[in-house]
């Protein structure tokens, strides 16, 4: 049954509750005052547990994935950045362009895109708690999105103005000075 669909009769069931408890006090009726409140514990007690599950069902799905480093095939920042294929096609325009910093200033575009497809999805989250909670299935919708800031990051690293980014030294650098820590 849908999560909305839930909520509803959770939501009438529990109105319908308060009003017989209410009509108990009103008409002094202790038999239906303690059986109102039984059953308003009871369904206290069903959200609590839902809410529970789903609790745990976010820790479960929250957990990182850890790549070992005696993984075969595993590459580093610095080779993946070497050897970037860019096969991409650019119009004529863009190429003719003669800004010196154009794939530069292109490749922030893309991150640009990227983040809005993210800030879309946080939106959707703060709208919809099973969204929030990984219900939804997206994983696959916007992990594309995740993969793009860090192309567009080795791109603009490649085609910074004035110079390459050895973007391998400079994360580690970051993670370093942010975190106060070696790697």
């Amino acid at each position: 049954m849908k999560n909305w669909i839930k909520s509803l009769l959770v939501t009438i069931l529990g109105s319908l509750l308060v009003a017989v408890f209410l009509f108990g006090v009103v008409h002094y009726r202790q038999e239906t005052i303690y059986v109102s409140l039984v059953l308003l514990l009871l369904i206290v007690l069903w959200v609590g547990k839902q809410e529970f599950d789903r609790e745990d069902k976010k820790k479960n799905i929250c957990q990182p994935f850890i790549i070992p480093k005696d993984h075969i095939g595993v590459k580093t920042i610095k080779e993946i950045q070497v050897k970037l294929p860019w096969t991409i096609k650019y119009s004529t325009d863009f190429r003719s362009n003669p800004m010196s910093h154009k794939d530069f200033a292109h490749g922030l575009t893309h991150v640009g895109k990227a983040a809005g497809k993210l800030h879309e999805f946080v939106d959707n989250m703060d709208h919809d708690r099973d969204t929030a909670l990984g219900f939804g299935g997206n994983k696959e919708e916007y992990a594309k999105y995740i993969a793009d800031l860090v192309i567009c990051a080795l791109r603009m690293a490649n085609t910074f103005p004035g110079g390459v980014i050895d973007l391998e030294t400079e994360v580690i650098k970051r993670i370093e000075s942010k975190n106060g820590v070696k790697l």
